[in-house]
C-alpha cells in the first residue's frame, strides 16, 4: 500500500483496530489518515470509534464531531456519532 494514501492508512488502522486490537498501531494509522486528508470524514470517524473503544470519550467526541462536520449527510457517520455518545 502507498504510505502517502490516507485510505491505505485507514484500512491498516481498521486491521490493527478490529483484527489485532493493536491500539498503538491503529492510532498511528488513523492519525496518518487524518493528517494526509484532514477534510475527509472517514479517517476521523474510524479514529473516533477506536478512541471510544478505549474509553477515551472526550477525544472520541472531538473526532466524531470533526467527522460529522466534514460529512453531515453521512448516515454511517451519524450512526457512529450515536455510538460514541452511548
Amino acid at each position: 500500500l502507498d504510505p502517502a494514501e490516507a485510505d491505505a492508512h485507514t484500512l491498516l488502522g481498521l486491521n490493527d483496530h478490529y483484527l489485532h486490537w493493536n491500539w498503538q498501531g491503529a492510532e498511528w494509522h488513523y492519525g496518518q489518515a487524518v493528517k494526509l486528508q484532514p477534510g475527509v470524514a472517514l479517517g476521523h470517524h474510524r479514529y473516533a470509534r477506536m478512541l471510544s473503544h478505549q474509553l477515551r470519550h472526550a477525544e472520541a467526541l472531538d473526532r466524531i464531531e470533526a467527522a460529522v462536520a466534514r460529512d453531515p449527510q453521512s448516515t454511517a457517520t451519524r450512526i457512529g456519532r450515536g455510538i460514541v455518545l452511548t
